[in-house]
């Protein structure tokens, strides 16, 4: 394996954590996330009540310094009401021509002046346009000053974003992984406390941005609004009617019925009726502004997101009055969701937050280039230490093993040696058995030699001697036989012939009182 699939494989294992921080004026939610083979998993969800919690600032630091954290790539959410993004289509032409024809052209694409903001941009892909093949982007601008603000407070917090982006852009994150029918237009409405922002998408591409100048505090402050009751002036403190509006919402039944004994069923419906029907006709005026840009394209469903989103009867009071299908983000789509984070929070209430945390590296950003560029360096640095950290560390453990390896070896070379010693041993004690064997392979078996000789012999002939040498044996002895008796000699002759001698010759020499010696040599099988 070389160092570069080590690297990947070994020490930077293909899993990348990511943290989207939204930070609104009432609550800052945290959602952290890991990416792996392309998947997303949402594995921690933080909500930090600025009016509850007396540290927030503390709280913060605590999350962003676990070890975890500070590896993640960190996207915050920065929201202004002269932050937008715009789909534009542009002439074919290199991308260092791109990036100049975009900022010239920047200002003709928003309807309010964008000489003190970021310009960003990114393509999102080629289209046929009249049969001419064209680019199609996405412009984003936000306001240098509002950008500033950010980063002080982020700063403040030890918090070094790597991306700066939208709601806008947190929403086309989070719906391009729901599946809509083909050619359906869906908006979604990000209704914050203090701004609420309006995107319109279309088969999987962003169609249309707009802010709609109206949000959740509007409802709250219509509330504290002074009435008349039959015990007197009657007037909800600020908290008093965000608690109403947060538990009770929007009234199914309208009827003189106290609500805590401050205000009726019929009063709160009532002072929350200006406020929403403004929200419904901002949303069914940027329905109108889509369908002049697409030349006559209508919206088919809308999506509600924000804290504003829980509004017990807002779902059910838009869809009545912009005749379309209202529903709350509550589901997520494409994104493994650990029971940690979805046990105690509504999910359209930290939905944007996750929306940051899955956000691209090449989309559009409102962080400051000259930041980026050192956000780069840093990386690259820190790539380079990595890199540096990782190939000392695969050295290091390739010594080691060599020495093990080394070490291994001794102890196999000194066992075969031991054993190659016994082998030894065994091989001589073998060879010492094989000359023996052989040696005594080439002698006669005796006991028989002698059985067969002693079952030759006649009672006429008395063996005096016997001799071997060279695989030839010589017998001597003497006859005592008469002449006038058979011939012994001879029968004991045909008798050795016919056993496992073979080659017999013999000789006689003279007699000597009255006995016969003779010799006889013979080969034996």
């Amino acid at each position: 394996m070389n160092m570069e699939s080590l690297i990947t494989n070994g020490f930077f294992p293909k899993k990348k954590h990511s943290i989207g921080l939204d930070i609104g004026t009432s609550f800052i939610k945290s959602a952290q996330l890991k990416q792996e083979e392309g998947a997303f998993y949402l594995t921690k969800v933080k909500i930090i009540d600025l009016e509850k919690d007396k540290e927030p600032a503390r709280i913060l630091k605590e999350l962003f310094s676990a070890s975890e954290a500070k590896n993640s790539k960190i996207v915050t959410l920065l929201d202004s009401p002269y932050s937008m993004i715009k789909r534009a289509v542009v002439p074919m032409m290199p991308d260092n021509e791109l990036k100049e024809a975009v900022s010239l052209e920047a200002k003709n694409y928003f309807p309010f002046s964008i000489e003190d903001s970021l310009v960003d941009f990114e393509v999102t892909g080629d289209i046929l346009e009249n049969g001419v093949k064209k680019k199609e982007i996405l412009v984003g601008v936000c306001p240098h000053k509002a950008i500033e603000e950010h980063l002080g407070f982020l700063d403040r917090l030890g918090i070094r974003p790597r991306m700066v982006v939208s709601s806008a852009l947190a929403m086309f994150n989070l719906l391009k992984f729901k599946k809509f029918k083909e050619n359906l237009s869906v908006a979604a409405i990000d209704i914050g406390k203090s701004l609420s922002d309006l995107i319109i998408i279309r088969d999987g591409k962003f169609m249309f941005n707009r802010k709609v100048p109206l949000a959740g505090d509007d409802f709250t402050r219509a509330l504290t609004s002074a009435l008349s009751t039959a015990s007197g002036k009657i007037e909800l403190s600020y908290s008093e009617a965000q608690r109403i509006k947060n538990e009770y919402g929007i009234p199914e039944k309208i009827n003189s019925e106290l609500v805590e004994n401050k205000i009726s069923n019929a009063q709160l419906h009532s002072l929350l009726m200006a406020p929403l029907e403004k929200l419904a006709n901002e949303i069914g005026r940027s329905f109108d502004f889509y369908r002049e840009e697409t030349g006559g394209a209508k919206v088919d469903k809308l999506i509600l997101f924000g804290g504003s989103a829980s509004l017990k009867g807002l779902d059910k009071f838009l869809a009545k009055e912009l005749a379309i299908e209202v529903e709350v983000y509550n589901s997520w789509e494409g994104i493994q969701v650990s029971k940690e984070p979805s046990e105690d929070h509504e999910i359209s209430s930290v939905a944007i937050a996750v929306g940051c945390g899955i956000n691209k590296a090449e989309g559009i950003n409102f962080l400051p280039f000259r930041i980026r560029e050192d956000l780069k360096r840093l990386m690259e640095r820190a790539a380079l230490k990595a890199g540096l950290s990782a190939a000392i560390t695969i050295l290091v453990l390739t010594f080691m093993g060599l020495r093990l390896s080394a070490a291994n070896l001794d102890k196999k070379i000194n066992a075969l040696k031991s054993e190659l010693s016994f082998l030894n041993t065994r091989f001589g004690e073998a060879k010492e058995r094989n000359l023996i064997n052989d040696a005594l392979s080439r002698e006669p078996y005796w006991e028989d030699v002698f059985k067969e000789i002693g079952n030759c012999i006649p009672n006429e002939i008395c063996l005096t001697q016997m001799n071997a040498q060279s695989g030839i044996l010589t017998l001597k002895g003497v006859i005592t036989s008469t002449d006038d008796q058979p011939d012994a000699f001879s029968g004991f002759i045909r008798k050795l012939e016919a056993g496992i001698f073979r080659n017999i010759k013999f000789s006689a020499t003279a007699r000597e009182a009255g006995q016969k010696e003779f010799e006889v040599q013979m080969q034996f099988e």
